[in-house]
């Protein structure tokens, strides 16, 4: 009697853990939040920089990619983007990638030396890709609703001209928990000088509690410590793996010129991993450690994910 008695306690016991089970998988089902990165670029070096390091360092992953126009075309930035991304172990979910808006604005010659260099490098990427195969991919048309309707909650990235975001910006605006943005609203930046009503539009109307916009400490407008210096991209030649990226620091012919590759938007995307590495400083965040802790971060990250 004695053990019949214990085996129906025991059944007991296993159906009531069983619905607490059950029930405690539900109330953490509801918990779960689909949490996106939405990252709005122009494709230029420094942007196709950031977004194979965040791919990589599977800290702070991109769920949605827009090129807008500015230095490069969307469409040449997709491409180039394939090239890097098939030479890179990307892990997680798929990235999805949209073809942003247009503005079309006359670069000035300042500018136009920067097109140049990345028209050089939309060269080279061609030709690999040529004797990489790399395989075609359709753009897709940029869908505002399904930015929303996908993400719980969204962290937006901004590192190319705004004219894509204020067109998008209604659809997510409440689920956004956060917006980094490499520069202000000063047309100092190319990113608002380019599409300047869209800047000015898109800071005025994003909640400045939500904006975190970094910088880097300048002297003037290419003089700065935080760089890839030709040094450090001579220690590319310690690791073979990094071969790819020594290649198109140096793809331009004429040689480019280690003071101008300035990690703007390289600092940017290290924020979203690690903002207690940057402190604010009137209107931007800026890097507080020393320019070769970044630069190492970048290295040994990128190492980690190329493709032999």
């Amino acid at each position: 009697m004695k053990k019949v008695i214990f085996f129906f306690l025991l059944s007991l016991l296993g159906v009531a853990l069983f619905f607490y089970l059950s029930n405690s998988n539900k109330l953490n089902s509801k918990n779960v939040k689909n949490k996106c990165l939405i990252v709005d670029n122009d494709g230029s070096f420094d942007d196709l920089r950031s977004l194979i390091f965040l791919n990589c360092s599977q800290e702070v992953v991109p769920t949605h990619i827009i090129f807008t126009e500015g230095v490069v075309e969307p469409k040449e930035s997709f491409k180039n983007f394939n090239f890097l991304k098939e030479q890179h172990n990307f892990k997680g979910r798929e990235t999805k990638v949209y073809h942003g808006l247009t503005f079309g604005r006359k670069l000035d010659a300042r500018w136009t030396n920067v097109r140049n260099r990345d028209r050089l490098l939309n060269n080279y990427f061609s030709e690999s890709s040529k004797n990489n195969k790399v395989p075609n991919a359709a753009l897709s048309k940029l869908d505002k609703a399904s930015l929303a309707s996908e993400c719980d909650e969204i962290e937006l990235l901004i590192l190319g001209p705004y004219t894509s975001a204020i067109k998008y910006w209604s659809e997510i605006a409440e689920k956004v928990s956060r917006v980094v943005t490499m520069g202000g609203a000063n047309e100092e930046f190319f990113n608002c000088w380019y599409d300047p009503k869209a800047c000015k539009k898109f800071f005025r109307i994003v909640p400045k509690e939500k904006m975190f916009s970094i910088n880097i400490p300048i002297k003037s407008f290419n003089d700065s410590t935080f760089s890839f210096t030709k040094e450090f991209i001579e220690t590319f030649e310690e690791n073979k793996k990094l071969a790819l990226w020594q290649d198109i620091f140096w793809a331009d012919p004429s040689g480019w010129k280690p003071e101008d590759i300035l990690m703007w938007d390289d600092l940017t995307s290290f924020f979203l991993q690690n903002s207690q590495s940057f402190k604010k400083s009137k209107d931007y965040w800026q890097p507080i450690k020393e320019p070769i802790v970044y630069l190492k971060k970048w290295k040994e990250v990128i190492s980690h994910c190329a493709v032999k």
